[in-house]
């Protein structure tokens, strides 16, 4: 059944910032379609929705599911007004010592996810006569890398600059299309409840501990998309993003990484 009103699509949106998102642009009178890896979130997320949205069980790695969840998003007739690259993993470990399934699928997901949803969900925004916008879920990670976090904080720094790269192609080709860059902070979600083996498992534990104390991810949808409507290009809701910022351009300048 066509749905007037224009639509969100969301990865990761099962759980922690991707559900908050969901709730919050349904709450706003968007239609909203996710895409979550774990069916029972998946269920769960579409019985909260009810007639507000969907919820398509998917992995962001798999092109072929972010091409099915675009044909379902099409179906609805609406424009497609945002479109929230979110889903995420977090697995600490150095290099050296990282089990190899942790370190791929963190940049699996991380990146190739990121990736996989612009070729996908790209072109149909586009197409598309209405202005729209891709979210990209970063971190503070995205600007500082902490040891033990290589593979994670690599991946956020390739969100910034997929979205970075984004913005420049967008801003004189596809002007119709924004990129949004958004760095939540530390928020209540579970993407360190991941156990991890061997000398990472004490820091995945401080990470998964840190996460229990941070801000409420309700809230922090709720002021992400204020600041999208408000047409902010970079949202920085984490404290320490601008002083990490201002460290690390120092640094540079001064020839040194740490």
């Amino acid at each position: 059944m066509p749905h007037a009103r224009s639509l969100a699509f969301i990865t990761g949106a099962g759980s922690g910032i991707g559900r908050a998102l969901a709730r919050a642009c349904a709450a706003r009178g968007l239609f909203v379609v996710g895409l979550e890896g774990d069916q029972t979130r998946a269920t769960a997320l579409e019985a909260e929705l009810a007639g507000a949205g969907c919820c398509l069980c998917g992995d962001v790695r798999i092109v072929d599911d972010l091409a099915h969840a675009k044909t379902v998003c099409e179906s609805f007739g609406s424009p497609i007004s945002l479109v929230f690259a979110n889903a995420g993993v977090l697995r600490a470990g150095r290099p050296w010592e990282q089990a190899q399934a942790d370190r791929d699928l963190v940049v699996d997901v991380n990146v190739k996810g990121v990736l996989n949803t612009l070729h996908v969900f790209a072109p149909a925004l586009f197409a598309q006569s209405e202005p729209s916008a891709v979210v990209f879920t970063g971190s503070l990670a995205s600007f500082s890398a902490a040891p033990g976090l290589d593979a994670y904080a690599a991946s956020k720094h390739a969100v910034l600059a997929i979205a970075t790269a984004f913005a420049e192609e967008t801003r004189t080709r596809q002007p119709h299309v924004r990129a949004v860059f958004f760095c939540p902070g530390a928020v209540r979600t579970a993407i360190a409840d991941d156990d991890v083996e061997g000398n990472a498992a004490r820091l995945q534990a401080n990470i998964r501990r840190r996460a229990q104390d941070g801000a409420d991810p309700d809230e922090v949808a709720a002021a992400a998309l204020d600041e999208i409507a408000a047409g902010a290009e970079v949202i920085l809701l984490d404290d320490r993003a601008a002083p990490a910022i201002a460290a690390r351009a120092l640094g540079l300048r001064e020839g040194r990484l740490v």
